[in-house]
């Protein structure tokens, strides 16, 4: 047995439980010091694992126990979450080894090279590495797909480059048995290192990307709420000067109504509600971050002549992510919206919201009149579709429903608020 061989082995064996891990469950939370405590010992013992290689069934038995304990103490996760991760994970594993094998077996390669101890070793242990990480490279950008379904297409130049790897190392088996220029060892080690570091740097610009959204996201929530606070601090002032105004308002109509100058009083009476009324128009149930997104929406219909009436009852301190209410409500606002705008018939441009809370649970429910005539796309408003509102959803453990009915289309969407109180306490 070649120890150099069997440490590199180790070293990736460590790395790709690491690498599925944090993709499957998210960045590790802790102390660091733990963490590194945790990949020191799991790398020895894994090297003292490595010495019973012929022991394969108990070897691997006994690597899948140390694997969830390590990824518990790791990542911090349940017991229970563990479980599908990790036997995915070592079912992949067994997959790949028999699948390297068979393919370098199928190209002429004898079965005492791919278990020596030299370099036949050594590419062997390469290759099924590199299939065991373009398997688990795969189901991560699968399990990716709901949130971002450009990602398949992402995978594909990684795809291909491991793909061409495998292929390099079943010809530098062949030129090893065939008496090769003694380089292959430093050509094995340097394909699959360059597979690692591109995996992980594709995993990096993809957090980078999901980061650079979050913020876009967040800078357009900072929008609503500074237009709602300007909304509300600019309805106060027209309160303050209604008030300061109202008795002089009254003696008028007072002595208007004694001389019987009806007309006149009618007139200053329908002045003073329409300006109460203007007030009167504000979102306010008592939740801030519901009344920015309707009064931001309502603006935005304004500027369009699309009238939305709101039905709403909600708790004011209802635990939900404000990013994932402002994906749902904005988006699905917007929409109707632009689909309202396809209608010359300003009369038809009405939106119906509806947020109602009951107990635990929260029922947003949004109908507009649609028509399959695209006419135009109103300029400022940018509906992404219900995608995007579909998979936050999911995400939250809610359903959603869409129906089309007599030139009506409507989305349903109901919310667990226990569900997802509970999955931002595990966050």
């Amino acid at each position: 047995m070649n120890i150099w061989i069997e440490l590199a082995t180790v070293a990736v064996e460590v790395f790709l439980p690491w690498y599925f891990f944090s993709g499957m469950l998210g960045s590790a939370s802790g102390k660091r010091s733990v963490k590194i405590a945790v990949g020191i010992a799991y790398f020895a013992a894994l090297t003292a694992l490595s010495l019973f290689a012929n022991a394969s069934l108990a070897r691997g038995l006994i690597v899948m126990c140390i694997t969830y304990i390590a990824a518990k103490l790791y990542f911090g996760a349940r017991w229970v979450e563990l479980v599908y991760p990790t036997v995915l994970f070592f079912l992949f594993a067994v997959v790949t080894d028999i699948l390297s094998g068979t393919i370098l077996q199928a190209g002429g390669i004898p079965t005492a090279e791919i278990m020596g101890t030299g370099v036949g070793r050594l590419i062997y242990n390469s290759c099924s590495k590199l299939l065991h990480l373009m398997c688990l490279y795969i189901c991560l950008s699968v399990s990716k797909y709901r949130d971002d379904s450009s990602i398949i297409v992402k995978a594909l130049p990684l795809l291909l480059c491991q793909l061409l790897s495998i292929y390099i190392y079943h010809q530098n088996f062949i030129s090893v048995l065939s008496g090769g220029h003694g380089t292959e060892s430093f050509e094995v080690l340097a394909l699959l290192y360059i597979n690692i570091v591109i995996c992980i740097y594709f995993e990096m610009l993809n957090h980078i990307h999901k980061k650079q959204k979050e913020a876009e996201l967040e800078m357009q929530q900072l929008e609503v709420r500074r237009s709602h606070y300007t909304d509300v601090i600019e309805r106060q002032e027209e309160t303050r000067s209604l008030w300061h105004d109202i008795k002089k308002y009254m003696m008028l109509m007072e002595a208007l109504v004694s001389s019987e100058d009806k007309a006149e009083a009618r007139g200053y009476f329908d002045d003073i509600s329409a300006n109460f009324a203007g007030i009167a128009n504000a979102v306010d149930t008592g939740n801030t971050l519901v009344d920015s997104i309707l009064t931001y929406g309502m603006k935005r219909a304004g500027e369009y002549d699309v009238e939305i009436r709101p039905e709403l009852w909600v708790d004011n301190n209802f635990a939900f992510p404000s990013a994932d209410l402002f994906v749902i409500m904005g988006n699905t606002i917007d929409n109707a919206i632009e689909a309202c705008c396809q209608f010359e018939n300003k009369s038809m441009r009405i939106v119906s919201v509806i947020l109602n809370q009951k107990n635990h649970f929260l029922l947003h429910e949004i109908s507009n009149p649609y028509t399959d005539a695209k006419v135009r796309k109103p300029g400022k408003i940018h509906g992404y579709g219900l995608k995007n509102v579909k998979s936050c959803v999911e995400r939250c453990g809610g359903t959603m429903e869409i129906a089309r009915d007599n030139g009506v289309f409507s989305v349903a969407i109901s919310l667990n608020l226990d569900e997802v109180a509970a999955k931002i306490q595990r966050a």
